[in-house]
């Protein structure tokens, strides 16, 4: 018995602490330049001041205080370490955290720490010792000297499961602070790659114009290898583009911007438009395209811009799993106060069991790792069209008796605006 104290009392040298204290709290009572035990009455003060058992009662607070202590770090030394074992649930008191992240641009890249959110007094840290895996998810180090209350998260699961409406105010308040964070996190996100991505745009673009002015014969006749190697280069750097271009629509497209731009269109002229865009990839793998248009086209209220990149989203994804000299379709199907356009493929197909997922930001069908892209395309045609007040849905395998192929359809009102008026 006195072996165990000795070795509790070396891994947390605080004054006061007694081996009946360390049985009580059922395990490491915390760490960092010092802790202390602190009185009953000490604790439950420290408790009611923070909300977030706001809704225990009197009696309640007082379990939770006898499990209380309160830990001070310095500014700069670590408190928590990513994927290390969870063993402490804290609320702070004083100071500055900064949680911090592992990030990996690649398998084989070094890990770099990037810093996703900073937490203030009356913020919470180490919900993962409450929650299986029982593992830290982020990092966190004190930026100035901080201090925070302290509860052993072993300790405080056998005591929720001992008062079950403690157990439920609490993990409802962790579920609060885990959606929370989501939402900022994923906003931090977006608007860091929307940083990025613009910056990457000009450099790209400007490259791209020079070797369309050289494919142009503006700088001199090429050789058939030197166009097509011209050509190859350009591809590569419309879908880098692309790609650029589908993180900073994902950052920033908003339903009411689109719907904002909404006016009578020219569809002729945007399947043109859209057409144009995948005309080189069409070219380099030999795709006959088949257009069913009717003369004249059916008028459309629409996002002239948006119901471009619709179709040259879909015209992009039906050359990028066709085979080279297979057909892609565009045809367009004027209906009662509304129109259908379908862009059908002759390609790999689309497993069954996947089309419901496939209009879901950064999903990628199985099989698909080698191909260029990161799951984009169709997730933003998705937010088009709901902007548009319409639907999308896909078919695969297409014709429906076949082996491979997809049927795109978008079904757009003929004039949102009046959808939106009814509704």
């Amino acid at each position: 018995m006195s072996e165990q104290r000795e070795t509790r009392t070396e891994v947390h040298p605080m004054a006061g602490v007694t081996a009946q204290r360390m049985a009580e709290l059922a395990g490491p009572l915390g760490w960092g330049d010092s802790c202390r035990l602190l009185t009953l009455e000490e604790a439950v003060a420290a408790l009611r001041s923070h909300d977030f058992f706001a809704e225990l009662t009197e009696a309640e607070l007082q379990e939770v205080a006898r499990l209380a202590y309160e830990c001070r770090w310095s500014a700069d030394s670590p408190i928590i370490h990513e994927r290390e074992e969870a063993r402490n649930f804290c609320l702070l008191l004083d100071g500055l955290v900064a949680l911090e992240k592992e990030v990996r641009l690649g398998p084989h890249s070094p890990a770099r720490r990037a810093i996703v959110e900073y937490l203030k007094p009356g913020d919470m840290m180490g919900w993962s010792s409450l929650v299986p895996p029982y593992l830290y998810t982020q990092s966190g180090v004190a930026v100035h000297a901080t201090r925070a209350l302290c509860l052993d998260g072993q300790a405080l699961r056998a005591l929720m499961q001992r008062y079950p409406h403690i157990g439920y105010v609490v993990m409802n308040r962790v579920a609060e602070v885990i959606r929370s964070r989501l939402e900022h996190q994923s906003v931090m996100l977006l608007y860091f790659l929307s940083i990025v991505s613009h910056e990457l745009r000009a450099p790209l673009a400007a490259v791209e114009n020079y070797l369309q002015v050289m494919l142009s014969g503006y700088a001199g006749s090429l050789s058939e290898e030197q166009e097509t190697m011209l050509e190859r280069s350009v591809l590569r750097l419309t879908e880098m583009s692309d790609l650029i271009s589908g993180v900073l629509d994902l950052a920033r497209m908003h339903p009411e911007q689109i719907q904002q731009a909404l006016e009578t269109i020219d569809l002729q002229e945007v399947i043109t438009e859209a057409v144009e865009d995948v005309q080189l990839r069409m070219k380099q793998k030999d795709l006959h395209l088949e257009l069913d248009v009717p003369d004249p086209p059916p008028t459309l209220v629409a996002a002239h811009g948006r119901l471009r990149q619709v179709l040259s989203n879909l015209l992009s994804n039906a050359v990028k799993f066709s085979p080279p000299g297979s057909r892609v379709k565009l045809a367009v199907k004027p209906q009662a106060n509304r129109v259908q356009i379908e862009v059908i493929d002759e390609g790999v197909g689309i497993p069954r069991d996947e089309l419901d997922n496939i209009f879901v930001a950064f999903y990628r069908v199985r099989d698909t790792a080698e191909t260029a892209g990161l799951g984009l395309g169709l997730s933003i045609v998705k937010r088009i069209v709901d902007a548009h007040r319409g639907r999308v849905w896909a078919e695969s395998p297409y014709p429906p008796q076949g082996k491979g192929g997809s049927r795109f359809v978008v079904e757009l009102p003929v004039n949102p605006l009046e959808v939106e008026e009814s509704g």
